[in-house]
């Protein structure tokens, strides 16, 4: 293929095919951008290791089974986004010697069961996502990464973090769902962080520190039997979006209700029988997820918040016959869905779907 001929060609997407290598002159033009995902490619072709202008590559999906990158690649000063999801890499490597690298994929690589020290070569990573795979241990010379920004590492088997992870000062986002984490790490000495997501952990207590985490725009505690939450969650002020679905909660914190900025709660499949009633101060909630707790009957406080455009409360233990005296559908004209709502209106509580 004479691809020589495409001077000004810069991005080549040849993705779901049945491609096992590169012809060499595409080397001849100044592509910045390269998808060769969903081949049947078993080695990194020969011709990209010429390829100078590359910046973002990604050999992505099972199809292919690449094992390793290869180290004549340290040569692409231009490259800054690698991605070698769903491959049989097993470690680091070669991609140590591409320290200019920023953005780094390695989900899905099952074969890889540790970060170690290579990992602190690459100093200029943002973008950190390691998915899927077997990892049960970091290196502390992650610490080296300061630049790091965003950091996923869910899906592992991980049950700690190094003491030197905490160092990384400028990670604002760090998911590390579906792990072994017991007790919770110390998120406290993460400063930056802005969203942190946290499922399938073992953790059911939520430590005192954790409140000091004042930058919090996000956050998501699913499926880690925790049981209550600590009393100073008012020390979150840019909160958007709290989620704890799928826990063991018996009540909500009154403090919660002095996090105005709060739009989205998520605490269905709790063990709630009520609701606090500073959640009227909440002027921005526009959806609340209460489905599957215990209440017997709607929280007539919930009528009151008239920011609300979604309320679940269905599979609880409602036995109201009627719509409480509160819920006025002219005052709560932005309710765009209640759901329970049909339930209550049957008269006979044993018809109750």
């Amino acid at each position: 293929m004479k691809f020589f001929w495409l001077k000004n060609l810069y991005k080549l997407c040849v993705r779901e095919n049945k491609i096992k290598t590169l012809p060499d002159t595409l080397t001849k033009c100044r592509i910045t951008d390269l998808d060769i995902g969903m081949n049947t490619f078993n080695t990194m072709p020969p011709c990209l290791a010429k390829m100078f202008s590359l910046q973002r590559f990604s050999i992505n999906l099972d199809q292919n089974s690449v094992s390793k990158v290869p180290v004549s690649w340290k040569n692409l000063f231009s490259l800054k986004s690698l991605s070698v999801r769903f491959n049989n890499i097993s470690d680091v490597g070669a991609i140590k010697t591409m320290t200019q690298i920023e953005s780094l994929y390695l989900e899905g690589n099952t074969n890889l069961t540790q970060l170690d020290l290579d990992i602190g070569c690459l100093t200029s990573l943002t973008e950190l996502y390691v998915i899927g795979c077997n990892v049960s241990k970091i290196s502390g010379a992650i610490a080296q990464c300061r630049r790091l920004k965003s950091v996923n590492f869910s899906g592992n088997k991980l049950s700690f973090l190094p003491e030197h992870f905490f160092a990384l000062k400028n990670i604002v986002f760090l998911a590390l769902d579906d792990n072994r984490f017991s007790p919770i790490p110390d998120f406290h000495l993460l400063h930056s962080l802005e969203v942190l997501s946290f499922s399938n952990n073992p953790i059911p207590i939520i430590p005192a520190e954790f409140g000091l985490l004042v930058r919090l725009i996000d956050i998501t505690f699913s499926q880690c039997l925790i049981k209550w939450l600590p009393s100073h969650m008012a020390n979150f002020v840019h909160l958007e979006r709290f989620a704890m679905p799928m826990n063991e909660l018996v009540a909500i914190p009154e403090s919660l209700c002095e996090c105005y900025r709060l739009r989205t709660l998520e605490f269905q499949h709790n063990k709630l029988v009520s609701v606090p009633f500073g959640m009227t101060k909440l002027t921005k909630l526009t959806d609340i997820y209460l489905h599957r707790n215990m209440f017997q009957d709607i929280p007539e406080v919930l009528l009151e918040c008239f920011s609300l455009k979604l309320i679940t409360l269905h599979h609880c233990q409602l036995f109201v016959k009627k719509v409480p005296h509160k819920l006025d559908l002219d005052m709560l004209k932005d309710l765009k869905e209640l759901i329970a709502v049909e339930r209550l209106m049957h008269q006979d509580a044993g018809q109750v779907p």
